[in-house]
């Protein structure tokens, strides 16, 4: 009748306080310390954080990568023909809509990676002015 059901759940049920199901439990030989699954709630915790801390540095490392590739001395672009041509603009000259959609990427990666810096920070307010900063110095928009 019990199995599965928690402490207050069973008092509830059959009319008697937690105390007394607790000194049942006991004379069973059954216990409800949750303190094993604290632990594994704790460690699966700490691993989604870590997994996310990996995903959030693979986001930044993807938005440089294309913010280098914008701000290089040559800019390849791939033709849409049947079999994909591309060709090598020099002069930093990069074409509009392979600007935009880049920075269209870009304003992803970046937006996904402060979402996830949140889930883990307190109000994640530093960080976020932190970041905004540095985007707005490397595009130019502050000193």
């Amino acid at each position: 009748m019990s199995e599965g059901k928690g402490r207050n759940e069973i008092a509830r049920e059959i009319g008697i306080s937690t105390r007394q199901v607790d000194r049942i439990a006991e004379e069973e030989g059954h216990s409800f310390d949750a303190s094993g699954t604290e632990t594994a709630v704790n460690a699966r915790r700490t691993s989604r954080a870590a997994r996310r801390a990996d995903i959030i540095d693979r986001l930044y490392d993807r938005t440089e990568r294309i913010l280098d590739r914008l701000e290089a001395d040559t800019f390849e672009t791939l033709g849409t023909g049947e079999y994909g041509t591309s060709r090598e603009l020099t002069l930093s000259f990069v074409p509009t809509a392979d600007e935009k959609n880049l920075a269209s990427t870009i304003n992803i990666y970046l937006d996904r990676a402060a979402k996830l810096e949140l889930v883990d920070d307190g109000d994640g307010v530093a960080e976020a002015d932190s970041m905004l900063g540095r985007l707005a110095k490397r595009f130019g928009l502050v000193d």
